[in-house]
């Protein structure tokens, strides 16, 4: 079993292999697509007809003039910000954290939220088939804006531990990155006996500014070390919790392992801030993908940081198969984010 370096741990994820979930759209569904993303430019920015320019160049199957129009439709001034601000927050970057003294008591909630005092652990084997591939478009009140990926990475040792390595992208699309530069990294190696993070770490910038954490587990997940950097400025967190605390990579992967019914509550870490989730299982849906509809079982979710006033909700459907595959989450807000399945690939056994 190879053993992983730290530094080999956290590069680039780079680009990942061709999907086996793959469509060439064609210019009719590409001109489609234009019409709707210009009427959602035209409402962000309040420049209908520069946006509407956008469309008129994709019509004409014009990339270059495409990409001036849209350009020309904005500036970083503009309310995109906002927008893209949130992807960056619910994903990676939430604002840093106040002091707080180690304990062994949940992290504090919002009245309408319930602490977590025993958390749901992995429910057997965590997918573990190196290559596995995933990824999804992320929409944010209706505009598409990037794209998350998910990976397996590979199985090996670290620090005389047999773990596994996951990692997750998140990119901007590359005309939206051009007003607000943001994108984010993460990783976790996850011990393949407890299903429970070894270390984690998370880089990610937005505009002019760039994070870095990174995390150590001890106690079956229930201590943990954060030392994180913003920009240069270093800050460090210790603490303890009553039950295991895992990063946001580890949670993707752990939530595959539950069974369909499953209810409880679950303690996140990140960005030195410590996250309530509350789970319920509510039936299944049919959820559609890019090779057709799916049979989908459907979980609501409740959750909120240890600052936060008010819980947010969300919504997940997962694959009622083996893969038990994330299709679909939506969180609800003032500006509601959908995240949705593009391309999933598991390389073909040798």
């Amino acid at each position: 079993m190879k053993t992983i370096q730290p530094e080999h741990a956290w590069v680039d994820a780079g680009d990942h292999a061709r999907p086996r979930w793959h469509r060439d759209w064609g210019l009719a569904a590409r001109q489609a697509a234009a019409r709707d993303e210009a009427r959602q430019c035209g409402k962000l920015t309040g420049k209908a007809l520069e946006c509407e320019a956008r469309f008129e160049a994709v019509e004409s199957n014009d990339n270059d003039a495409a990409q001036a129009a849209w350009l020309r439709a904005g500036s970083r001034g503009m309310r995109l910000s906002i927008v893209l601000s949130l992807v960056v927050t619910l994903l990676f970057a939430a604002p840093p954290a106040q002091a707080l003294t180690p304990g062994a008591a949940p992290p504090k909630t919002p009245a309408d939220l319930p602490q977590c005092t025993k958390a749901l652990d992995a429910k057997g084997a965590l997918p573990q088939t190196a290559g596995e591939t995933i990824r999804y478009l992320v929409d944010v009140n209706g505009l598409s804006v990037g794209t998350i990926d998910f990976k397996i990475e590979r199985v090996g040792t670290y620090a005389g531990q047999a773990v596994t390595e996951y990692r997750s992208l998140f990119k901007l699309d590359s005309l939206v990155a051009s007003f607000v530069p943001a994108e984010g990294r993460a990783a976790a190696l996850v011990d393949l006996g407890s299903h429970l993070p070894v270390t984690s770490t998370n880089r990610y910038k937005s505009d002019k500014n760039n994070f870095e954490e990174d995390v150590t587990y001890a106690s079956g997940g229930k201590g943990l070390s954060s030392k994180r950097l913003r920009n240069r400025e270093q800050k460090v967190d210790e603490r303890s919790f009553p039950s295991p605390a895992i990063d946001f990579v580890s949670a993707y992967y752990v939530m595959r392992s539950f069974p369909a019914e499953t209810n409880g509550c679950a303690l996140l870490y990140a960005n030195q801030r410590a996250y309530t989730v509350w789970v319920r299982h509510v039936g299944q849906e049919q959820v559609k993908t890019p090779v057709g509809t799916k049979a989908a079982d459907k979980y609501e979710l409740r959750y909120a940081s240890e600052k936060q006033r008010s819980a947010i909700n969300a919504t997940i459907w997962l694959a009622t198969d083996a893969s038990r595959l994330p299709y679909k989450m939506r969180v609800d807000g003032k500006q509601p984010l959908e995240a949705r399945v593009h391309t999933y690939e598991v390389p073909e056994a040798k």
